[in-house]
């Protein structure tokens, strides 16, 4: 994010985890991953990626946002791209979620990507 000059905001308030850290931190390398390439060419101003962490109700939830320039496809509730070689991040997190028996989102909305998972 330094290098690319993109304001990085986190919020993190964890209590307990529970969960295979290898495999979480998959789901959440390949979500910063997405998004950092998503943000790094857009405009100085909209360079922001914006991380959540927590636990609520015995689950934690986690969401990483971003702003987009190019409107989002997606197919079947899952974000697609017509980069050559990309697109294996987001199958990896959709993957290693339901295999932590958790449910993922995503979602295009007023300007910004979301992802948010719940495991």
């Amino acid at each position: 994010c330094e290098l690319h000059h993109i304001k990085f905001e986190t919020e993190i308030e964890l209590s307990q985890f529970n969960h295979d850290e290898l495999q979480f931190s998959c789901i959440l390398s390949n979500a910063l991953d997405n998004a950092l390439n998503a943000v790094k060419d857009s405009p100085i101003d909209q360079r922001i990626i914006k991380v959540m962490l927590k636990n609520s109700n015995g689950k934690t939830l986690l969401s990483v946002s971003n702003p987009y320039v190019k409107q989002p496809v997606f197919v079947d509730g899952l974000p697609v791209t017509d980069r050559k070689g990309h697109g294996y991040g987001t199958q990896s997190i959709c993957f290693l979620t339901e295999k932590l028996n958790g449910n993922y989102q995503f979602i295009a909305q007023d300007g910004w990507f979301i992802l948010r998972i719940v495991i």
